[in-house]
């Protein structure tokens, strides 16, 4: 082993004063470098994606929301009777799968907004003290979060794009009118805090009030609610949160006649989630790709290495050596250079992916894209998985080269020396 390891090592460098790896050994460590380069800014960017756009869904309007069968879809203006311990019944089952879990009640109300001679019909969503706070102190621009806890009930959270369009700052009133389609309904509210998401869909339409105010301009009870959220942190428990949460209700619904209709955000969403499932598709197509690039260009190398060293592979046939062995060097040489590939890619993947995600230089249009900026997301088991595929793949093809050796006849190559 050893001995292969070091004429591994003579292989792998020019025969000079001062040793330098070979030109064919620095451009297939370059293209294994940058195969690996792409495939992991792919899978960052596909998995910070995924993340940005379910999380601000989710933010907005719940991972599963329930709600009065009696609405039409995502519409909630047929009230929810919500019976004592309803609400502390479903924390324990979200928090039983996701401790970070937060459930929430809601109620939603078309209002339309209006200053000076600017006005624009908008959606209030009306939610209670134990709303998920945490989404919109991401995003806050200006000002505080309301706790929804005060006597009054006229303070809002609005978008900096609604707030310029009617040249609204922090601690500005205006006036918001509720319609049941007969008369009017006015109520003054103070802009709390200014968020920005970059999820133009919600940020041009949409101000976060008191639930307490929808509850008086839609004659709701106090036991009488739009719907119910349950907010999770991780994306992976919706479908067990809403399985259990699910039989919960069911069980309610044969002991007490209540009922009650469930959604999940990819339910009421289903063309975003699909879009993001495409994009898994192709992150592993550019995988495979860069798969056969990456053994394309270990193969052309070793190829050529063998060219080059031919006849330094036909003496050692003389003295004894055997092809098995021979091929273990080409082996060593492949390993050498897919390491140096893979670390140098890792380490240019990371880097990019850290400014990326520190200084977000990379700008979008977040009415196409729903964020305003090129999101990542590093998952260390995502990074071990790819490597570990390139890395077994590109070992593999290198095997076909390798077979070339046992072709060479040391009789046809030494005979014009």
């Amino acid at each position: 082993m050893s001995l292969e390891r070091d004429i591994a090592r003579k292989f792998l460098y020019d025969e000079t004063t001062k040793p330098r790896l070979r030109p064919v050994v620095k451009v297939s460590t370059i293209g294994i470098a940058l195969g690996i380069l792409l495939i992991l800014v792919s899978f960052f960017i596909i998995d910070g994606f995924k993340q940005e756009i379910r999380s601000k869904i989710d933010g907005f309007i719940g991972s599963v929301k329930i709600s009065n069968p009696d609405n039409t879809f995502n519409r909630y203006t047929v009230p929810l009777d919500l019976p004592e311990g309803l609400t502390d019944s479903l924390t324990a089952i979200a928090r039983s799968r996701d401790p970070e879990a937060t459930v929430y009640t809601f109620a939603d109300d078309m209002s339309l907004i209006k200053v000076d001679s600017a006005f624009r019909a908008v959606a209030f969503h009306g939610v209670d003290s134990l709303f998920n706070a945490h989404f919109f102190a991401k995003y806050m621009v200006e000002g505080e979060i309301p706790s929804f806890r005060d006597e009054s009930d006229e303070e809002v959270l609005m978008s900096t794009t609604l707030a310029s369009l009617f040249h609204l700052k922090v601690g500005d009133r205006c006036l918001s009118y509720f319609t049941d389609g007969e008369s009017f309904k006015v109520r003054r509210l103070t802009v709390a805090g200014l968020f920005y998401t970059g999820f133009e869909e919600y940020d041009q339409a949409l101000l976060v009030g008191d639930i307490r105010l929808v509850r008086s301009v839609a004659g709701f009870d106090d036991d009488q609610v739009g719907g119910i959220q349950i907010h999770l942190t991780d994306h992976n428990q919706v479908g067990p949160v809403f399985d259990h949460s699910f039989d919960y209700l069911a069980e309610r619904n044969g002991q007490y006649e209540e009922r009650y209709t469930m959604f999940t955000s990819e339910e009421l969403y289903p063309g975003i989630f699909s879009w993001l499932g495409l994009l898994d598709a192709n992150v592993y197509m550019i995988l495979v790709l860069m798969i056969v690039v990456a053994g394309i260009t270990m193969i052309t190398g070793i190829i050529v290495l063998v060219l080059e060293k031919v006849r330094a592979i036909a003496l050692l046939k003389t003295l004894g050596q055997s092809d098995k062995s021979l091929r273990r060097v080409f082996l060593h040489i492949s390993a050498f250079v897919l390491g140096r590939g893979v670390l140098w890619g890792n380490a240019l993947a990371l880097l990019l992916a850290g400014i990326q995600m520190t200084w977000k230089p990379l700008k979008l249009d977040p009415s196409q894209y729903y964020t305003a900026y090129v999101p990542m997301e590093i998952r260390w088991e995502t990074l071990l998985f790819t490597n570990l595929i390139i890395v077994i793949s590109v070992l593999l093809l290198v095997l076909i080269p390798t077979r070339v050796i046992g072709k060479i006849h040391p009789a046809q190559v030494l005979r014009f020396e």
